[in-house]
């Protein structure tokens, strides 16, 4: 693993995400400085209660959605809000609403589409969002654990198959790929951590990186080349033409690649970076940010370099 960047926030954090309508800057909701090699970060009032979850519109860099707890009445009320960004005032404002029961963990934006999907911990269901003019629930898929007891923490969607695969990660350790098609067994399954998976991330253009944050206060870079669509590219070539000599370059496997243990906290959130590819941050619990880059190594496997 090459150097890290580390940021040291004075509060306590659960999520961050990535602006991906942002190409030109390193942005997380902290802004990074690439040549001054420093982390600065704007605040913005939430003023729907705690966040439990947020996600940045793959286009639009005003817009964002968060899941909701709000506890100043009593019970509480849960809801799915899509915020825009005043940065003049530094604050959100509501553009629509959804309340929900009960309060959703995870949000993740299809990185193509006006689709969003949402899960709570509690119960394993994955529900698909429309969220073109107001989050409105589309479909509800119900997940098949191999224990009753495990919940669900992440969900993630690929960036290829026309938005029909999304990873999950559970307390229990595990990453699983799932076929929104049919989900009846998961196509892959990996196990990056020794505890519960509370983030899990694609990676924009390579989609056989998987990047994951756990309690186990640790970071992983896993590669899932057999399911990935590259690897279905290379088959379609093969196919059509047998190679002619061997590639210099050693493809990477399933399995670990690349490990962080510099937090001390359970790792909340990670995210990959919309300006450089090979950059991703992730975040603990005592507001540890770091910033790391993808070793030469696995980038130039990938690049077939």
């Amino acid at each position: 693993m090459s150097e890290c960047l580390m940021f040291g926030m004075d509060c306590e954090a659960r999520c961050m995400t990535t602006m991906t309508a942002d190409e030109e800057n390193i942005c997380f909701l902290l802004f990074m400085d690439p040549e001054a090699s420093r982390l600065m970060s704007k605040s913005f009032r939430h003023p729907a209660g705690e966040v439990r979850a947020i996600a940045a519109h793959p286009t639009k860099s005003t817009i964002l959605a968060t899941c909701t707890a709000d506890f100043s009445t009593l019970g509480g009320t849960h809801s799915i809000t899509i915020w825009n960004i005043e940065e003049d005032k530094r604050t959100l404002e509501t553009v629509s609403r959804l309340p929900t029961e009960p309060v959703m963990s995870s949000l993740e934006w299809e990185p193509n589409s006006m689709k969003c999907a949402t899960m709570t911990s509690f119960i394993p269901e994955v529900h698909l969002l429309d969220m073109e003019l107001e989050p409105r629930i589309v479909q509800t898929m119900k997940i098949p654990l191999r224990n009753e007891e495990d919940e669900l923490l992440s969900i993630k969607w690929s960036p290829h198959y026309d938005g029909n695969i999304i990873a999950t990660g559970g307390d229990d350790g595990y990453v699983r790929l799932w076929d929104t098609r049919s989900i009846s067994t998961p196509l892959m399954t990996l196990h990056p951590h020794a505890h519960w998976v509370w983030s899990v991330q694609f990676h924009p253009v390579h989609d056989q990186l998987i990047l994951t944050g756990g309690s186990d206060a640790s970071v992983v870079l896993s590669c899932a080349q057999s399911v990935s669509s590259e690897q279905q590219k290379e088959f379609r070539d093969d196919d059509e033409e047998e190679e002619e000599e061997e590639d210099l370059v050693e493809k990477l496997q399933d399995g670990q690649l690349e490990r962080i243990d510099e937090h001390e906290d359970s790792v909340y959130a990670c995210a990959w970076s919309s300006a450089d590819p090979w950059t991703f941050a992730s975040l603990s619990y005592d507001g540890r940010m770091i910033v790391s880059n993808v070793s030469r190594k696995h980038k130039y496997a990938l690049m077939q370099l």
